[in-house]
């Protein structure tokens, strides 16, 4: 089958080159060179200088060559660029300190840092000397594409000090335009943790802070961090037009992705979340959306998520959301469920996902806090081997549609409250429901859901990658074959790219037979 999802053929390669469910804090939080997710692309015009930086240059050269290159960050950071210049960093040179560039470029002529010469990719170590110090700046400042940087923060063993990777500010409430990360790689951040004086959750990896148009951050890899991986932040002004696109995000003490603050255009997609809310010490999620509206979540895998302290889902409709879709996801083996919906999170789609064994810890798969009736779950696969309490914490209010759950385990309680009939329940298969609907399923509204088992191919051999979800694909004599119910704008495809048929009844689940 072809693939929809870009993390099926990218996950395994990325890998190798390399009160219950409480809203997470916002405390600490202050306001291409190929086309990218939201088809945008580098401008091609360059009419700039072009200044070079070598580790054996001297200051004292114009750095107009590769052949008299500055030498330090003193002299970069004491020199302001203009629109369509370029910043080249030596391939296999190393810096310390801290990178704080100065003006700004133009609508066609933005300022490009990169790399030059053959080698490894230029690295930046910040040192994490003093609370506050950001490797990488870029403060109220307009057209700058970054690129193919390898930047460290690390602090010393007995300091607690707040320190980022990259971090791109915007403090003023005009509009800053067109800042793209691509293809760097950001470790080793170890901004000091929940408790300690100097705590900030917005430091860590990337940190998008501000009012902004067009950002985008793509193929970068962020590991071994603190506190989050790539993220923007709270704003009063909300920003527009924010891609987070093909990154891998591994070993980090918070939360792997956020959305915040942005009012259209949002796009996480074909990232691989692995192994983030490492601490306990507050709450984080895998990939999660707050105060926005319009983003699409597609295209990612998250696992092996075990921290996270009440909430630590892979994913999360939180507060102040509206209209977000997650399709075309692949969730498995993390330990605190599959999605936490806040009270006032509507209008959510969630569509063509598989999730599998995502409640590891025996909780929950589902924190349901929402109560508009516009949020619509459709089409997914919920695999279950091991004993959970509930399925959904609290209580589901919605539409329930085209669903596959399956378990092997027990379900203690479907739901933890009684539903009402603002739950509706429609065309699901449900297996075995003896073990998933004991508790808590009479109250709703429900109609036309069968009770066997689903025939998954060999659901027993998925594993990291999106293709091997090919396990939940359907037997030829599964009773979900034509078994759904008729959903109007249903996206057009199933998980592997699929084309639904455009009459007669769909199949439940995610994968089309």
């Amino acid at each position: 089958m072809k693939m929809r999802n870009s993390l099926l053929a990218s996950t395994v390669f990325a890998i190798l080159v390399l009160c219950a469910g409480c809203k997470k804090t916002s405390e600490g939080l202050s306001n291409k060179l190929v086309t990218a997710a939201g088809g945008r692309s580098l401008a091609s015009v360059v009419t700039g200088n072009t200044y070079y930086v070598d580790p054996a240059g001297n200051d004292g050269n114009n750095g107009t060559s590769s052949a008299s290159p500055w030498q330090t960050i003193s002299k970069i950071n004491a020199h302001t660029f203009l629109p369509g210049d370029q910043v080249l960093f030596k391939a296999g040179g190393t810096w310390t300190g801290n990178v704080a560039f100065l003006g700004s470029g133009s609508a066609g002529a933005p300022i490009v840092v990169n790399t030059y010469g053959t080698g490894n990719k230029p690295i930046i170590n910040g040192g994490g000397l003093v609370n506050g110090s950001i490797t990488l700046l870029l403060n109220n400042q307009s057209y700058w594409e970054i690129n193919n940087l390898e930047i460290t923060n690390t602090i010393a063993t007995g300091l607690h000090y707040a320190v980022s990777g990259i971090k791109v500010i915007n403090s003023a409430s005009t509009l800053a335009n067109h800042i793209y990360v691509r293809n760097c790689y950001v470790h080793d951040v170890n901004s000091t943790g929940v408790g300690n004086s100097n705590y900030n959750k917005a430091t860590g990896g990337i940190i998008i802070s501000g009012y902004f148009n067009d950002i985008l951050v793509d193929s970068c890899h962020v590991a071994n961090s603190q506190i989050e991986g790539i993220r923007t932040t709270s704003s009063t002004i909300l920003s527009t037009n924010v891609t987070f696109s093909n990154n891998l995000i591994e070993n980090i003490y918070g939360d792997g992705i956020v959305m915040s603050s942005v009012q259209s255009g949002g796009f996480i997609t074909g990232n691989v979340v692995h192994n983030v809310c490492i601490t306990n010490a507050a709450n984080f999620a895998g990939i999660w959306t707050y105060n926005e509206s319009g983003t699409i979540i597609s295209n990612n895998e998250v696992y092996g998520l075990t921290g996270g302290l009440v909430d630590g889902q892979a994913f999360d409709a939180d507060l102040s959301t509206s209209g977000d879709i997650f399709e075309y996801n692949y969730s498995h083996d993390n330990y605190r469920g599959f999605m936490l919906f806040m009270p006032s999170a509507k209008n959510i789609t969630v569509r063509y996902n598989i999730s599998a064994n995502d409640a590891i810890g025996g909780t929950k798969m589902f924190n349901f806090m929402a109560t508009d009736t516009t949020n619509r779950i459709y089409n997914n696969v919920f695999y279950l081997t091991n004993n959970i309490t509930y399925f959904f914490q609290t209580n589901f209010i919605g539409s329930f549609i085209n669903n596959i759950i399956s378990s092997t385990g027990t379900v203690s309680n479907f739901s933890q409250n009684t539903m009402s009939t603002n739950a509706r329940f429609l065309n699901n298969c449900i297996y075995p429901n003896a073990v998933i609907l004991a508790s808590n399923w009479n109250g709703c509204y429900h109609s036309n859901n069968i009770f066997f088992a689903p025939k998954f191919t060999n659901p027993t051999t998925y594993g990291v990658g999106g293709s091997t979800a090919t396990a939940f694909s359907l037997q030829s004599t599964s009773p979900c074959i034509a078994g759904g119910g008729i959903i109007a704008n249903n996206g057009g495809y199933d998980f592997f790219n699929t084309a639904l048929s455009a009459s007669g009844n769909p199949d439940v689940g995610a994968i089309k037979y």
